[in-house]
């Protein structure tokens, strides 16, 4: 039998609803007015709807305002705070486990199975038990221990960059200095791997894309470079779509370019009213959808998220927290969200769905996440600038029966009581 509802409420008295809540508050002594009354019911019942997770017309606004000729729009459905040891078992690895740094700057996951770590102090290679270093004391051409980017191309090459710009190529055949036009690559702030296998390389010469190659002869390099077609030179990311597509990212654009027409396709990102807006970060899924997270920098305003596919750009979240460092970290995981880095202790993970603010152990403000990389197993590997690395695996409940070898086992009803 379903619960009684409240009474009417008598003079003086105010029902409340929304949600699962409901009863009546009643001011003794006082009778309010019947429009007044209606105020605060209406009052009440916005504020029990936002606590519900339903959104209000000025935070649909917010949430739904999508940039001008984007082709749909959607956004999450409510937020969350939350710890995250609530959803995850959490391991801290650090010096004290064979780490040569805490501070980590970038992650990377090669075919052979092995995890990458680019730390203050070199870079590591870890199979799950211990770290291996590798220096400039046993790597002559590493010849700054600051690793800031790792990158592994389709023939297993995997790409180094140095925060004094050095590029190095780690092969079958070894180590290698990359050139191009007979000098070494002087790298800026980018190498990305697109969908066809290569790492492109933002440089001092322009966007390089590096390229995997057979060997031919003991002491031939397994890859080389070339450069890419002229580009504007705002272009902050390179895409790979499909062999008859080519596309990129300008500051306020998503350029799309079929390699055989003379058709182009461009998705402005730059809201009206936020003209200051520019990339922060982009990612590219296995399903072959583009995320990319628009956001203004220095600013505490929150940064907008979009995902491109099939041609439609859709705005997936118009409220993502803004970082407190820079550049921002964008991971897509294999159940449809994407994680990215907030800072301050917390990390966020944004699905159409929710969005969820992660508290990391401790929460101090240095464990500023730098990069997250996803494991097919749907594990978590974060960076933290100041503490180390963290490996997230998600708790999850599974259920015994008989498909796993458990006896079957004969339920009786039992007879009616007397």
């Amino acid at each position: 039998m379903p619960a009684a509802r409240p009474p009417i409420p008598l003079p003086g008295c105010v029902r409340f609803f929304g949600g699962r809540t409901e009863g009546v508050a009643c001011h003794r002594g006082f009778h309010w007015p019947l429009r007044l009354r209606l105020r605060l019911q209406l009052a009440v019942v916005a504020l029990a709807l936002v606590g519900a997770g339903f959104p209000t017309p000025a935070k649909a606004a917010v949430e739904g305002a999508s940039a001008p000729g984007t082709a749909g729009s959607s956004v999450v459905a409510s937020r969350v705070e939350r710890a995250l040891v609530a959803d995850y078992a959490v391991r801290v690895w650090g010096m004290s486990e064979g780490l040569p740094s805490e501070q980590i700057l970038c992650l990377a996951r090669t075919r052979d199975g092995y995890l990458w770590v680019g730390t203050a102090a070199g870079l590591v290679r870890f199979d799950g038990v211990r770290f291996v270093r590798f220096d400039h004391g046993n790597v002559a051409v590493l010849d700054d221990h600051r690793i800031s980017r790792i990158a592994e191309d389709g023939g297993g090459n995997l790409w180094v960059a140095t925060e004094d710009h050095a590029l190095r190529v780690f092969g079958p055949g070894g180590w290698g200095v990359p050139r191009f036009n007979g000098e070494p690559v002087a790298m800026n702030d980018r190498l990305v791997r697109d969908g066809r296998g290569g790492v492109w390389a933002f440089t001092q010469a322009g966007w390089l894309r590096g390229i995997p190659t057979k060997v031919t002869s003991t002491g031939s390099p397994s890859w080389r470079l070339e450069k890419v077609p002229p580009t504007p030179r705002d272009v902050v990311e390179w895409m790979e779509e499909s062999g008859s597509e080519r596309g990129w990212i300008e500051r306020d654009h998503v350029v799309l370019e079929p390699i055989r027409t003379a058709e182009t396709i461009r998705f402005p990102l730059k809201p009206v009213e936020r003209p200051n807006m520019a990339v922060a970060a982009t990612a590219l899924a296995e399903d072959g959808s583009r995320w990319i997270l628009f956001g203004e920098y220095n600013q505490a305003l929150p940064f907008q998220l979009y995902r491109l596919a099939n041609r439609e750009l859709v705005l997936v979240d118009g409220l993502v927290p803004p970082p407190v460092r820079l550049p921002m970290v964008l991971t897509p995981d294999r159940d449809g969200g994407v994680w990215h880095g907030i800072g301050g202790g917390a990390i966020g993970r944004t699905t159409p769905a929710s969005g969820i603010r992660y508290t990391l152990p401790g929460g101090r403000a240095e464990d500023v996440p730098l990069d997250v990389l996803v494991d097919e197993d749907g594990s978590v590997w974060v960076a933290l600038e100041r503490g180390g690395l963290l490996h997230l695996r998600p708790r999850r409940v599974h259920a015994f029966g008989p498909s796993m070898g458990l006896p079957r086992v004969k339920t009786e009803a039992s007879p009616p009581r007397k």
